[in-house]
């Protein structure tokens, strides 16, 4: 089914948020932060891997690379543009403006949650490349993250 993927994430991202919301005050802040900082390596070496399964090819007895050019431009260019249009200023104003909307009043928790949700779930390597592939696999994965 065509978009299976999309209305899955979507699901379970709406589930871990409620889960998050009502559980977070049983955890530890300790272990929260512990949790936060594995998930976050286990991010980094997934993209590590999914990125070198790309550009390392075992071809003739060696390895060779490819792609990389494009690696650097495609980072390079993304972090201009990203510095250019300001990106984390305008999802922190639109944060505030949710806030200030729903919350009246503490401002700061439900802004702080809004741009660390969006720039995790919503505008994410995962969240691109799911959407592009629509592939179950992939996002079930990234489910287990949110």
């Amino acid at each position: 089914m065509m978009g299976l993927g999309t209305i899955v994430n979507a699901g379970a991202i709406v589930l871990a948020g409620i889960i998050g919301y009502f559980f977070q005050r049983l955890i530890p802040q300790k272990v929260q932060e512990t949790v936060l900082q594995a998930m976050g390596l286990g991010v980094i070496f997934i993209g590590i891997a999914g990125t070198l399964s790309k550009m390392l090819i075992f071809k003739n007895g060696e390895f060779t690379t490819v792609g990389a050019m494009s690696l650097i431009v495609s980072l390079a260019l993304g972090t201009i543009i990203g510095e250019l249009i300001d990106i984390d200023r305008g999802l922190n104003a639109f944060g505030h403006w949710l806030s200030g909307i729903f919350s009246r009043g503490s401002t700061s928790k439900f802004s702080e949650g809004f741009v660390l949700s969006s720039l995790t779930v919503c505008i994410g390597g995962f969240a691109i490349v799911g959407a592009l592939q629509d592939g179950l696999s992939l996002l079930t994965f990234y489910q287990s993250i949110d």
